[in-house]
């Protein structure tokens, strides 16, 4: 579903179903089809001879469970907690060995890392739908301690068919077991359900509630900010950013994570700038290309606020270019791809040059539209250390890497506007506010 930060809410309110364009005056060329050709046999030959591909065909997203729980990734019982003993009982292998079926590839696809999955419940008429991925097994299984798959399995299903997405969808669901667990609200404010950690059943009620508006659905359908200001709960102990539902990877873990999702421009955003992926040592592709090395995860560094800010850039054109997440080539790889298709010159220097040209004209509007330097912040709850795990007594030094960030990107951290001097190098002078 088209879910996150709620084009699926506003298209499911006006009775859109889907957006068709048709015409007949563009006629795609490929400026140098033979190079074209190779470039595209070579960057396939890449991504098909990764560890990661292998594993995504095999188990799909839901193979990160047990690897991101290993590193302190996976975010449990709302962010409190940095280990947690069931989380092989939401396993990419037991999934697998339960309930997968075959592989689903999107259109022209060499991964394959969907998986179709059925589940014989009586409650439910579903024989065969899609799986869920990483973000929606830490949603409703770890946030919640919930290690029932097949419930998971299920909330997954009823998000898809309900248009709303399952990370902002979970992370409201686990706040209000949060509130409730520690003593925020009582039953009689929540429709009389008991929301005590691990409950299944009243996780299914609420998404229910949530996409019918009714009862205690009704207040969760308008987020997590939404609930906190009901209950009167400071915004440091709401998992959002700039009113968005942070996804399942902890900054904790990575402390450059702290910097992509204070600076997305959509809000708390893991695939705006994968620091997460790209600076661990595992990693398989080289992003040096770019100025990026492998780094301590856990750097306080101006290397580790450079490295975020680059990847911000590469993100940015990378997203433009409508290329999966998944896939990831080197850098030189998509420039040359680019090259060849356009038959244009795209260099690295090119590349990352039209990178942070988009960034920064997102963070212009972003600008234009009210945001200011008040608005790149982690809220407390994402900060606070866990007494377990991985990452135990582990935070990053987030206002020292902000600032690095600002002088990195040259913006003025008093407003959060980039320098009249950087929109000159970029050429976007015409921009200024």
């Amino acid at each position: 579903s088209a879910g996150r930060t709620g084009m699926g809410a506003v298209m499911g309110s006006k009775n859109l179903k889907a957006i068709v364009v048709k015409g007949n005056s563009f006629v795609p060329i490929i400026a140098r089809a033979e190079k074209f050709k190779k470039s595209v046999k070579k960057t396939l030959n890449f991504i098909l001879n990764t560890t990661t591909t292998k594993v995504l065909r095999e188990f799909g997203t839901s193979a990160t469970v047990k690897a991101a729980h290993a590193v302190g990734d996976l975010p449990i019982k709302y962010w409190t907690k940095g280990k947690w003993n069931d989380v092989d009982d939401v396993s990419a292998e037991k999934l697998k060995e339960n309930f997968v079926i075959k592989r689903k590839s999107c259109y022209g696809c060499s991964i394959g890392c969907g998986k179709i999955i059925e589940v014989k419940n009586n409650d439910y008429n579903f024989s065969e739908w899609e799986g869920p991925e990483y973000e929606t097994i830490a949603g409703f299984g770890s946030m919640l301690l919930n290690n029932d798959l097949e419930a998971i399995s299920i909330a997954n299903n009823l998000c898809n068919d309900y248009g709303f997405d399952t990370i902002s969808g979970s992370s409201v669901i686990a706040f209000l077991y949060y509130l409730y667990n520690n003593g925020h609200i009582e039953k009689d404010q929540i429709d009389g359900l008991d929301l005590e950690w691990g409950n299944s059943e009243a996780m299914l009620t609420l998404i229910r509630k949530m996409a019918f508006r009714e009862g205690i659905g009704d207040l969760l359908a308008e987020g997590s900010n939404a609930v906190g200001k009901e209950f009167n709960i400071p915004s440091s102990k709401i998992a959002t950013i700039n009113n968005l539902e942070a996804p399942y990877h902890d900054i904790r873990s990575c402390y450059g994570l702290s910097l992509t999702y204070a600076f997305a421009p959509r809000g708390a955003c893991h695939t705006s700038g994968d620091v997460f992926k790209v600076l661990r040592r595992s990693n398989e592709v080289d992003y040096s290309s770019l100025g990026i090395k492998k780094l301590d995860m856990f750097a306080n560094n101006k290397k580790m606020a450079k490295y975020s800010a680059l990847l911000h850039d590469y993100r940015a054109l990378y997203s433009s270019l409508i290329t999966c997440f998944f896939i990831n080539p080197p850098p030189e790889y998509m420039a040359e791809l680019i090259t060849t298709l356009l038959g244009i010159e795209f260099d690295i220097k090119k590349l990352k040059l039209t990178g942070e040209r988009i960034f920064n004209i997102k963070r212009l509007f972003n600008i234009k539209m009210g945001l200011n330097s008040d608005n790149d912040q982690i809220p407390e709850i994402l900060l606070t250390p866990t007494k377990e795990g991985a990452v135990k007594e582990k935070t990053p030094d987030f206002d020292k890497l902000k600032s690095y960030y600002y002088k990195i990107r040259k913006w003025d951290p008093s407003t959060g506007k980039p320098h009249v001097q950087k929109l000159a190098e970029l050429g976007l002078e015409n921009l200024e506010l």
